[in-house]
């Protein structure tokens, strides 16, 4: 009993310190703004007006208004059940100047939309990360186009105002030049022929290169360049052609760099069995055939079988089947490197034409242009009128 007591008197002990320790609050009072609106603030705290006020409290609210990155310091206190915020605001941008760059990296308008979309243009509350990340997003923008060299040096001044002035001081220096450019593991296509695809590459004879700058490097142009090699030979038959490695190595004093592309082509693959699954229709497999720009023991080409899915589509659009889907489901041989295709056709519901609607004409009458269109309002759709 004696125990049960004493248990219950410490629950008491600690309830009554509670009490003690959380205020009501009754009012708050927000101290040092001068850009910044009160309403803004009270909207970021977790308090209001009849919440109780402990030392959590005050934890809380400094957390709560430092995750907006519009203060550079806070204290929070209470008093006679009044809520006391002092705050230092963070400087307000009063501009952010870039100089000395050129046009070949950036222009003056992405500038504008880039400042604009992380908050670092006029009136707008300074970041110093939101700066360092444009600054880093600046050098990346460089170093892509070959500028190794680009150095940037920023200057921040703060007036009597609390407003700070930006100004980055861009330093480009001289763009890399591909001294060398190679392709390695080729076979099917002559190394020239490959590199005939990119818009980059070993220096033109003097007077073209002037103007060309195709010695000029750029990852940019480089990665364009690998993708239209990957389309080549894709649409030649190799499926399971692979970019093995892409050496780039830069000299020490960042001018120059060799590029070396090591490529795999794989074999090339051949058209094996054509067969159409699903709703037909009407349509003959002879007729279904016959729109195919594709046949057995073709080498697979990706656009000619984009060419043939497209000519079965379009056969059941001009029947009104406006959303039919024809889907070329591929089964890959890879010991006989073939691969067979199964057209699979969903042709969905009809589809008719309700309401059509000219737009634009202002010397020509509606009943004239509708004559020459082909389609009715309440016909079926067709995907060849509609086109013609």
């Amino acid at each position: 009993m004696k125990k049960i007591l004493t248990q219950i008197s410490l629950i008491l002990t600690l309830s009554i310190a509670s009490i003690a320790q959380a205020e009501i609050i009754k009012s708050i009072d927000i101290l040092g703004l001068s850009a910044i609106s009160r309403g803004t603030v009270l909207s970021y705290l977790p308090v209001e007006v009849g919440d109780d006020y402990s030392k959590k409290t005050s934890t809380q609210i400094i957390r709560a208004l430092y995750k907006t990155h519009f203060f550079k310091d806070i204290e929070v206190s209470q008093s006679d059940q009044v809520l006391e915020i002092k705050l230092q605001e963070n400087p307000h941008i009063k501009y952010v100047e870039l100089l000395n760059y050129s046009d070949k990296v950036i222009e003056e308008e992405s500038i504008k939309q880039v400042l604009k979309s992380m908050d670092l243009s006029q009136g707008k509350i300074f970041n110093k990360r939101q700066l360092d990340k444009l600054i880093s997003q600046i050098e990346a923008s460089y170093i892509s186009k070959g500028y190794y060299g680009i150095k940037i040096t920023k200057t921040i001044e703060i007036d009597d105002q609390n407003r700070v002035g930006i100004e980055l001081d861009i330093n480009e220096g001289e763009v890399a030049r591909i001294s060398t450019m190679k392709i390695s593991g080729n076979q099917v296509h002559d190394e020239d022929d490959l590199l005939d695809l990119f818009e980059i590459g070993e220096a033109d004879f003097f007077p073209l290169n002037y103007f060309t700058e195709k010695d000029h490097y750029s990852k940019v142009a480089l990665d364009a360049g690998v993708e239209a090699m990957k389309s080549l030979y894709i649409n030649s038959g190799y499926l399971d052609f692979k970019i093995g490695q892409i050496k780039t190595d830069l000299s020490d004093d960042k001018q120059s760099i060799d590029i070396d592309i090591q490529v795999n082509e794989g074999s090339q693959y051949k058209i094996g069995s054509i067969k159409f699954s699903g709703d037909l229709l009407n349509q003959s497999i002879d007729d279904l055939n016959g729109l195919l720009t594709i046949g057995k023991s073709d080498v697979f080409k990706r656009k000619k079988v984009i060419e043939s899915i497209q000519a079965v589509t379009d056969l059941f659009a001009d029947q009104g089947y406006a959303f039919a889907k024809v889907d070329p489901i591929t089964k890959e041989d890879t010991k006989a490197h073939v691969i067979d295709l199964d057209i699979n056709i969903a042709l969905n519901k009809k589809v008719y034409i309700n309401r059509i609607t000219i737009v634009g004409n202002t010397r020509t009458q509606d009943e004239v242009i509708r004559r020459e269109i082909g389609i009715n309002e309440g016909g079926l759709y067709s995907n060849t009128e509609l086109d013609e």
